[in-house]
């Protein structure tokens, strides 16, 4: 039950920063007096539709997208007043961005939301353990097959108490629990976290035979504790962590194409898509709230960053057309641009498919 209630707030969460990015497109054209043809959430086949005047109001059955039709976008077809392609340059400008910048705004909302609630923080200095409430020993990643997770230790797991057959102790630090485990190499011993609300006690036998770059039990920890902020400072955080966000998005995908022309593999970077994205929310969603608002933000934001790169059929892609139009002061041969624009499509449906295939494999 808990497992289909995570499935439908997902698509929930995910549904909604699509709508707003639509929205926001829609209000765009709306305020450019664009002839608009239909508005629909997810991708068909439609689920449900409805038309009040001349625009269809639609939902798609695929929920990770959605697109805001406006009278002309085919640069092929005969332009008539109110078509995309007879609005100024600026009146186009605005409406493919607008749903960009929501998606940045929107993060921002959350991120505000989260800080201001109070958020999950690695302690790291004398500064942060004054801020600090609830500090704690926290697992942070659980490696798969490991004997953590056969033994049922989760991510954010809090380390309370670890117990064997000779002592026990109530860890402070990281160090308190890693000398722990390796000081009981082959032996059972007991672990008592606090998972949400609840106290649990689990038995974890510490490998003797230990995996290069991971620890005896295969968990990562780090001394974390929970921070808040007013109104106005979470304001102003949220903004630096939404720049940094996007610049180490940007250094990521600056690594993946680095590899990939040099047939290399960074450790730690991959693409993921919306399955995968599931598969990481279902581990976190019990959590707590501010897990699932700090989701949410990231999950903004991303969609927002890919948008706006520049590449064929993205908002990015349009805009790059649009600008190469400004600059040379007359229009793009209308078969290029949607020749282009097609092929980027195709591109980026492959691109979607092997990244579901990936992320299908790593569930299993």
């Amino acid at each position: 039950m808990a497992v289909f209630l995570n499935i439908l707030l997902f698509v929930f969460i995910l549904g909604f920063i699509v709508f707003v990015h639509e929205f926001c497109h829609f209000i765009a054209a709306k305020k450019a007096n664009a002839k608009i043809e239909e508005f629909c959430i997810g991708f068909p086949p439609r689920i449900y539709q409805t038309k009040k005047g001349k625009i269809r109001y639609s939902i798609g059955i695929i929920p990770w997208g959605g697109f805001v039709k406006i009278l002309g976008e085919d640069p092929t077809e005969k332009q008539k007043k109110g078509s995309f392609y007879t609005l100024s340059f600026w009146q186009r400008f605005w409406i493919i961005l607008a749903g960009v910048i929501s998606n940045f705004l929107l993060a921002i909302i959350l991120f505000t939301i989260v800080f201001s609630l109070g958020y999950p923080k690695v302690i790291e200095s004398e500064k942060d353990l004054k801020i600090a409430k609830d500090i704690s020993i926290q697992i942070i990643y659980v490696e798969k097959n490991s004997p953590a997770e056969k033994a049922g230790l989760a991510v954010g797991d809090k380390i309370l108490k670890m117990e064997s057959k000779k002592e026990k102790i109530y860890p402070k630090e990281v160090k308190d629990v890693q000398n722990f485990t390796k000081k009981y190499l082959g032996q059972k011993i007991t672990i008592e976290i606090k998972r949400k609300n609840k106290v649990l006690s689990l038995d974890v036998v510490p490998r003797k035979n230990i995996p290069k770059g991971q620890g005896p039990i295969g968990i990562m920890l780090e001394k974390t504790g929970i921070v808040k902020y007013s109104i106005l400072k979470s304001f102003i955080l949220s903004f630096k962590i939404s720049f940094n966000y996007t610049k180490l998005t940007f250094w990521g995908l600056g690594k993946l194409i680095k590899d990939a022309i040099l047939g290399t593999k960074t450790p730690g970077i991959e693409l993921t898509g919306p399955i995968g994205a599931g598969n990481f929310f279902s581990k976190i969603a019990n959590l707590g709230l501010v897990y699932i608002i700090n989701f949410a933000a990231i999950i903004s934001l991303s969609l927002g960053i890919f948008n706006a790169l520049p590449f064929p059929a993205l908002d990015g892609g349009r805009l790059l057309f649009l600008l190469i139009e400004k600059i040379k002061r007359s229009p793009i041969n209308p078969k290029v641009e949607k020749t282009v624009n097609q092929i980027g499509f195709f591109l980026l449906i492959i691109l979607a498919i092997i990244i579901a295939i990936k992320d299908i494999r790593g569930l299993f």
